[in-house]
């Protein structure tokens, strides 16, 4: 076994990454004030709080986890929630620090407590900086008593891979990383002067040891028990072990070799046996916590288990901002946006008593002073990379996507995910909740009454959401010529070329739509076409947003899309409603009635209240197949009482 001499990864190699030179001082002045940066999202909790302009004090979270009577505790939040920051932070207030050679620091020359108790540093000669103790740092017998007297072994399960081979050696590579991280004590332990312990010691640890190496199955799922002894004998305490993303590798093989095949079902065993290992039979353990995004089961197989999901009260003010905490933010971070128009795009989540803000949309929001969709450039589970999601079930979606940000409708739930359970529609809509994109408010006898309030968080989420389900819906469409150049473009209708788009609808539509018409016939359902005219629709520019609401009535579908102008942007909304014909003779004849309805449901009541709006065009279209019946109607408004007048029309 070959042992290098390199920097454990303890604070220092964070703070030589930021090159700060840190020197602890609580009578010394600054001689020169340091102004830091605007906050960057991170997972170092060092760096976080060493260069951030401003930091959101989450540090209670430690002492309340410590305090929890479970050996294991499971936490679960949708990506971006503050998860691996949290957890580097429980990790720096326990550790115990080592030096490059791994021995114990002494109390007077550790550099952590700076980070919880405060305390003057310096960055360059000559330049200073005075952080602020954190709330932990009140309770002076905790952190006398707890902080840095533990050995931590901190683990991110990111493992991944294309093939069950390649999962196996990222796997093994996340332990060689470890082990190298703890080297120094490994070292120790293997050196010792009995021959015979160090021959078996060496043999125990060198298939960790060595990197490109074949690893057996069981030194894999007994790694960080293993590692436990080392650390245990080392300090003379039991560790604690961090498991960051823990659910990842199961939800990462389900999706890549098949959730129903024997290759995830032999993984999933191996895996099962690693948690097995590290945590329930494992004598040099205190106490783990593990952070994933699905609340699977782990109760069952580590019985001293707790498990905390967005539908418990208890740490659920951790992760996140609250909404004091988010105004906060804002009043500290130089920026020229209003908290109210942050709160409209951000808020909506309800997490046990507290209304949660997603913390990176905040930050990003902030640090570009530009409200945008943030989530949707990184980090978070994109719909299309679910590991469940099927056809019908991204139908099943689209049937709650026309909901608004306020609108609350009813679902069951499932309490615990079973992968094996994927195509279970209360699965769906629990991993929805998981992911972030719903938000769900349980009832009082939650979980024995799985029926909870759903509702779309809020505006960033809705964006999200559509341009997910577009873009999926958009590969849907089976198309043969360029969208762009030949589809039909509703600024044809804005311009009231009312022939040319409906030619260029037909044309279209012939060529693109046998998914859809193949989907209206198996399920018997506008529903397919309704999601079709929305695909095209919604990739035209931005001079109008769409207001749908599908209702159903005596078993018929009603879809009323309608395409509201943007102030000072266009001032002609477009109305339409969609009918499926039984037969291509009886196109015209629904088409009209479509046009029909659009009258009998008033559906231009909003429209024509709004004073921008001069022009209404309503139209009524038929589908058989891919065959097309279409009419309209153009109103425009009498200048002299305001009221609208039909200007031209078109029968089916």
């Amino acid at each position: 076994m070959r042992i290098t001499r390199t920097l454990p990864q303890v604070i220092l190699s964070h703070l030589i990454v930021v090159s700060f030179i840190i020197h602890i001082s609580s009578e010394l002045e600054p001689s020169t004030t340091y102004s830091p940066p605007i906050p960057r999202t991170t997972k170092s909790f060092s760096y976080a709080r060493l260069t951030q302009h401003y930091f959101v004090d989450k540090s209670l979270f430690i002492k309340e986890f410590w305090l929890t009577t479970h050996a294991t505790v499971v936490i679960t939040r949708a990506r971006r929630w503050g998860k691996s920051l949290n957890m580097d932070m429980l990790a720096t207030f326990l550790r115990i620090e080592t030096d490059a050679e791994g021995k114990i620091v002494p109390p007077e020359n550790r550099l952590n407590p700076l980070l919880f108790v405060g305390g003057n540093y310096s960055i360059n000669p000559g330049q200073w900086r005075y952080l602020q103790p954190l709330k932990i740092s009140e309770d002076e017998v905790f952190v006398k008593t707890t902080m840095g007297n533990w050995p931590v072994i901190q683990l991110s399960m990111t493992v991944r891979g294309r093939t069950y081979s390649e999962l196996i050696e990222m796997f093994h590579t996340k332990i060689w990383e470890l082990f190298e991280n703890h080297q120094y004590q490994i070292y120790a332990y293997v050196n010792v002067e009995n021959g015979k312990f160090y021959t078996e010691r060496r043999a125990m640890v060198e298939h960790y040891m060595t990197k490109h190496t074949d690893i057996s199955e069981y030194h894999l799922t007994t790694s960080l028990g293993t590692l436990s002894e080392i650390l245990h004998e080392h300090f003379g305490k039991p560790v604690i072990i961090l498991l960051d993303e823990f659910d990842t590798p199961l939800a990462h093989a389900f999706k890549i070799l098949g959730g129903y095949t024997e290759e995830y079902k032999k993984f999933e065993d191996l895996y099962d046996e690693f948690l097995l290992h590290s945590l329930k039979d494992n004598p040099f353990c205190a106490k783990a916590l593990l952070t994933g995004v699905y609340d699977i089961e782990i109760p069952s197989l580590i019985p001293d288990a707790s498990l905390y999901s967005v539908f418990n009260t208890r740490f659920s003010e951790y992760y996140g901002f609250t909404e004091s905490e988010a105004k906060l933010y804002h009043e500290n971070i130089p920026n020229t946006l209003d908290f109210n128009d942050i709160k409209l795009w951000y808020n909506g989540y309800t997490y046990g008593d507290h209304l949660m803000y997603n913390p990176y949309t905040i930050m990003r929001c902030l640090e570009e002073n530009r409200i945008d969709n943030y989530w949707l450039s990184t980090g978070y589970d994109k719909l299309s990379d679910g590991f469940v999601l099927e056809e019908d079930q991204y139908f099943e979606i689209l049937q709650i996507f026309p909901n608004s940000t306020t609108e609350i409708f009813q679902h069951r739930l499932k309490v615990r995910i079973d992968f094996h359970d994927a195509r279970n529609t209360e699965t769906i809509y629990t991993l929805l909740v998981f992911l972030g994109y719903l938000n769900a408010k349980p009832n009082l006898n939650w979980p024995s009454d799985p029926s909870v309030e759903l509702t779309i968080p809020n505006t960033e989420v809705r964006c999200i959401m559509k341009s997910e389900l577009i873009n999926w819906l958009y590969g849907k469409l089976d198309r043969k010529i360029d969208y762009s150049a030949h589809g039909p473009d509703f600024h044809d209708i804005l311009a009231l070329k009312m022939n040319k788009f409906e030619s260029d609808l037909v044309n279209f539509t012939e060529l693109s739509t046998s998914y859809f018409s193949r989907k209206t016939a198996e399920h018997g359902s506008e529903l397919y076409y309704h999601w079709y005219l929305i695909a095209l629709i919604s990739f035209q520019p931005e001079t109008h947003y769409i207001e749908d609401k599908p209702t159903v009535e005596e078993g018929r579908t009603n879809i009323g899309l309608i395409c509201i102008p943007k102030a000072a942007v266009h001032r002609t909304g477009v109305i339409w409603e969609l009918k499926k014909a039984t037969k291509s003779e009886l196109l015209s004849e629904s088409a009209a009635e479509a046009l029909k309805q659009i009258y009998d449901k008033r559906y231009d009541v909003k429209l024509k209240s709004m004073d921008h709006v001069d022009t209404i065009v309503k139209i009524g279209i038929s589908f058989h197949s891919k065959q097309i019946g279409f009419t309209y109607t153009i109103e425009k408004r009498n200048e002299i009482n305001r009221e609208f007048v039909v200007w031209q029309s078109k029968e089916g």
